[in-house]
């Protein structure tokens, strides 16, 4: 199954792209690719993510010695207690201090402290098992990106990732797909559709639809995930042995016995390739 670990919380620096964007008339474009590929590392499984939403030092000097200033370093200060207590297992006191942390920005959808503040509302409704109030907040952060960046903006497949991996989480698989499908689509067009950095998504989907029996889908979902790491990265990429051990599973539980035995055995031998001592 998929790995369910999770980077739940979004913590600073987003935000002062969103803000000097929207202030700038900088190219919506810029910089997001590069987050979500941040984001996105190649030897782990397609996971909950962090946006990162620090103020930068052009936003302070803009909001210094004004209401607006105060009322941002106190946002922050609760948001980051707010973290704190997340990690620490305090949700109750996460959630009250998000709760602070929201009254501070709600009601303006043009804001990127609001998606913030309501993301990690959502983590912690979703760690206490509230999964409705999770689902809202979690829906109401991704409208909130999209309004800012749009809706095939790269910043949008963070938001889609956190709620599909809510869905995820209560087994409704079928929801869960359609929005990684929809990620792996914006992707797929600021990047191109042999990126290595869609191999873990489509791995994930692959899964999905295994989950749900839907194993032509699953196979050749298997399949180009390996083809991209094998053209892209080549057989020293560290991955490659556990996706193709992962397609020789599904190749066993299809009942194509011999198959699975020379996936396994190509997992093996990259593997005593990338671990014997170079010559």
């Amino acid at each position: 199954m998929i790995n369910a670990s999770r980077f739940p919380l979004w913590s600073a620096s987003w935000i002062s792209t969103q803000k000097e964007r929207k202030t700038s008339g900088m190219d919506k474009s810029c910089g997001g690719i590069n987050q979500v590929l941040r984001t996105c590392d190649l030897g782990v499984p397609f996971t909950r993510k962090y946006l990162v939403l620090f103020l930068s030092m052009a936003l302070v000097c803009v909001l210094q010695g004004t209401n607006a200033f105060a009322q941002s370093t106190t946002w922050e200060a609760l948001n980051a207690a707010g973290m704190d207590a997340y990690r620490q297992q305090h949700y109750a006191a996460a959630k009250e201090l998000f709760l602070e942390a929201l009254a501070l920005v709600e009601g303006d959808d043009t804001d990127p402290r609001q998606a913030t503040t309501l993301n990690n509302l959502a983590a912690v409704h979703e760690a206490l098992g509230e999964y409705e109030q999770a689902e809202l907040q979690y829906r109401h952060a991704l409208t909130i990106i999209e309004t800012i960046q749009g809706p095939h903006h790269p910043d949008v497949v963070i938001g889609l990732n956190n709620l599909a991996m809510l869905y995820f989480t209560q087994k409704d698989f079928q929801n869960a797909e359609l929005l990684w499908q929809r990620a792996l689509g914006i992707l797929e067009q600021h990047l191109g559709p042999e990126h290595p950095h869609l191999i873990q998504l489509i791995k994930t989907l692959a899964l999905v639809s295994q989950a749900q029996g839907h194993m032509d889908q699953a196979e050749e979902r298997y399949k180009r995930a390996i083809y991209i790491a094998k053209h892209a990265l080549g057989t020293r990429y560290p991955y490659l042995p556990h996706l193709l051990e992962l397609y020789a599973q599904f190749l066993r539980q299809v009942s194509r016995q011999e198959e699975a035995v020379m996936v396994e055995k190509e997992a093996q031998a990259i593997r005593a390739r990338q671990t014997s001592p170079p010559d």
